[in-house]
């Protein structure tokens, strides 16, 4: 025995017996075999629900099936079997830029250089265009009066 930074002694963990290494080995095999046997449930219901369906409603239809199994165990299989249900939401980008290449060269030869200073650009009359045209069709609006007035009120 030694002694550790505190002053206690530290004593050595006990040895696993061979009863206990037994029941390890034993349970190893049979969870390679449900594994196995799950695998072939899990593949065949993914191919059948035209390979869409995630390891939630996989797990959700095995239990429908009378099948006894932990929702982690499906993620585990799925994975080791390289299944993957239908991803919602935001697409997957399969191109990433190379940031060590050059940018391609421009093949419009467009000409971003002002002919002359203060120059506008073509873009610009047609905002300007559009916004006026805007302007013209806002719809008038008449000013009302929260009380009637006096000379409202002779007249009338």
């Amino acid at each position: 025995m030694s002694t550790v930074p505190n002053g206690r002694r530290s004593t050595p963990l006990p040895r696993r017996s061979a009863v206990s290494q037994k029941h390890l080995d034993s349970s190893g095999r049979a969870r390679s075999r449900t594994d196995e046997h799950l695998c072939a449930h899990i593949q065949c219901l993914w191919k059948e629900n035209f390979q869409a369906y995630g390891a939630r409603k996989i797990w959700r239809q095995l239990s429908r099936d009378e099948i006894a199994v932990a929702r982690c165990t499906v993620e585990r299989l799925m994975k080791r079997l390289g299944l993957q249900g239908v991803i919602r939401g935001k697409a997957i980008k399969t191109t990433v830029p190379d940031k060590a290449r050059p940018c391609p060269l421009d093949k419009v030869h467009r000409q971003f250089q002002a002919s002359r200073l203060n120059a506008r650009w073509g873009t610009d009359f047609v905002l300007d265009a559009l916004e006026q045209a805007l302007h013209a069709r806002r719809p008038f609006r008449q000013r009302v009066a929260c009380s009637m007035s006096r000379s409202a009120t002779a007249s009338g």
